[in-house]
């Protein structure tokens, strides 16, 4: 099918970053197409707008499937075995350095009025991308070979289609088979990603799962 370029400039103004988002390798789509006919080139499709909400049901979709495969495995629930000591100093960060989300964990962690004495170790990793899967599924196996009470699994705000890694069953069964607790620290726009449900813990937001573990140490305290 051919997109001509006034055709394109519509459809990109209409679902605005989205766009490049739905047109990803591997994706389902829905066209509105015209069937052109010419006498001497032959048959033409030419696109003239795309659905988004058919490849955002494609995501929940596969969301279900990674969560039904997890639980006939029989290990969707591994993570809330796990114990995680209410004071939890020693953290594995998991993220990218580079997003405002990470920056939002540290800040919370160091600059609170509560407890600031945490000792972090960061492993870097791209939290959106193709590459990102793999990094991601590096990182935590990285960070669980180190002595810390807990890893950080973090990321900022996004929409459905940026926080779709977050549903891939190979990622998701890492963070199941983890032998240290895993929180999730991951922006939603509504519901929660499938790795939040088998995770130890998760929270809304980095800011959130950074409040929590100064909140936890503060009580203790008292």
């Amino acid at each position: 099918a051919h997109i001509w370029y006034t055709a394109l400039y519509a459809i990109k103004e209409q679902l605005g970053e989205v766009f490049a988002q739905i047109v990803q390798p591997g994706n389902k789509v829905l066209l509105l197409l015209k069937i052109v006919f010419h006498p001497v080139h032959g048959f033409k499709l030419n696109v003239l707008d795309i659905d988004p909400n058919y490849t955002f049901g494609e995501i929940e979709k596969r969301k279900q499937e990674t969560i039904s495969k997890l639980k006939k495995e029989g290990i969707f629930d591994l993570q809330k075995q796990l114990y995680f000591p209410t004071v939890s100093r020693r953290l594995a960060v998991v993220g990218s350095p580079k997003t405002s989300g990470y920056r939002d964990f540290m800040d919370e962690i160091y600059n609170n009025p509560v407890y600031r004495k945490f000792v972090v170790k960061t492993f870097p990793s791209s939290v959106q991308g193709n590459k990102a899967e793999i990094e991601l599924i590096s990182a935590i196996q990285e960070a669980a070979k180190y002595d810390v009470d807990g890893i950080v699994l973090i990321r900022g705000g996004g929409s459905k289609m940026d926080l779709d890694v977050f549903n891939k069953y190979e990622l998701c069964k890492t963070i199941c088979l983890c032998k240290k607790p895993i929180l999730t620290g991951i922006g939603h726009e509504t519901d929660q990603v499938v790795a939040d449900l088998v995770a130890h813990l998760n929270f809304i937001t980095p800011t959130a799962a950074a409040k929590h573990l100064y909140v936890q140490i503060g009580n203790f305290r008292h």
